[in-house]
């Protein structure tokens, strides 16, 4: 965001893309040698991993989702790029559209580009480079509602690069083809066109704030790696949680199964107490009825006397 600024320098924005470039690097680091008993975490190979939390085979959970970290892998934002040469000298340029485009993919598929409004402030006339001007200051006024930067090229070529993911959830490119607005002094001329598009996926890895359209990228960039991270997190998360309640579920089925070996195996101390007792009472009942037994011999003795 600082790089982004305006008053900043180009060479603050060198020094503060030193920054970054150290900082990606020490991403990059991390993600590389981040291990546990020699298992690598963090750099896309811990995945499709199997925890045994069952006696028996085939009774374990496995976990898919560990993002990996490393920074060419880290963001994958796309950015879409396109070059067009602006009116002829003495044309002004009233306003631009940045219009649907159908481009077809390398893959085969097809996307399609939003329209925005872009009013220029005024009409531009003059030289090519005068009416270029205008429309890269009217394009970079709606930067935040289109997604896209203009920059001023040779012999009045104005490039648009979208700064932001150009894919949106439906597929669609948020941005970057233009179609004629009102000219003055006629219809538009011809060679208001396209002269090249082109697709870009970067990562963090790429990550460049030495200038202002790079600043705009990183930052979209970092939105999606930091969306990549809090997704492993989340996912991460829920396996912990899930193996809390394995844990949980396993301490029970141990504590019921010692519970039922004791009840097989161990004395019933209540019980045996309670024989024990009986035991001894008809023991002194028997001592007291021998006693008495033996003394009826002495009472005839007695009585013969």
């Amino acid at each position: 965001m600082q790089s982004a600024n305006a008053t900043n320098s180009s060479s603050d924005r060198a020094a503060l893309n030193a920054e970054v470039k150290q900082l990606t690097a020490e991403i990059d680091r991390v993600a590389k040698q981040a291990d546990f008993n020699g298992t690598k975490l963090l750099d896309g190979s811990f995945s499709s991993q199997l925890f045994q939390v069952g006696a028996n085979a085939g009774q374990a959970i496995a976990i898919d989702k560990v993002v990996d970290a490393k920074a060419n892998a880290l963001g994958g934002a796309m950015f879409a790029t396109a070059t067009f040469t602006t009116a002829s000298p003495a044309d002004g340029v009233t306003g631009l559209k940045i219009e649907g485009l159908a481009l077809t993919n390398a893959d085969g598929s097809t996307v399609t580009i939003d329209t925005v409004e872009v009013a220029a402030q005024g009409t531009a006339t003059g030289t090519r480079d005068a009416a270029a001007k205008a429309l890269v200051t009217a394009i970079n006024a709606k930067i935040g509602e289109s997604g896209v930067y203009a920059e001023l090229g040779a012999a009045g070529a104005v490039s648009l690069t979208s700064v932001k993911d150009s894919v949106g959830t439906n597929g669609a490119f948020k941005g970057i083809a233009i179609e004629t607005g009102t000219w003055t002094g006629g219809t538009a001329p011809a060679d208001v066109t396209a002269s090249t598009v082109a697709t870009t996926k970067q990562y963090a890895s790429n990550l460049d704030i030495s200038t202002v359209k790079g600043a705009q990228q990183a930052l979209e960039i970092v939105d999606k790696a930091l969306t990549s991270v809090n997704s492993a997190r989340a996912d991460l998360g829920a396996v912990q949680n899930r193996f809390t309640s394995v844990v949980a579920n396993l301490q029970t089925s141990s504590e019921n199964l010692a519970a039922s070996r004791s009840r097989i195996r161990d004395t019933d101390f209540a019980k045996e107490t309670a024989e024990l007792t009986r035991t001894q009472i008809l023991q002194q009942a028997g001592t007291a009825m021998l006693a008495q037994a033996n003394q009826v011999p002495q009472n005839v003795l007695s009585l013969l006397r």
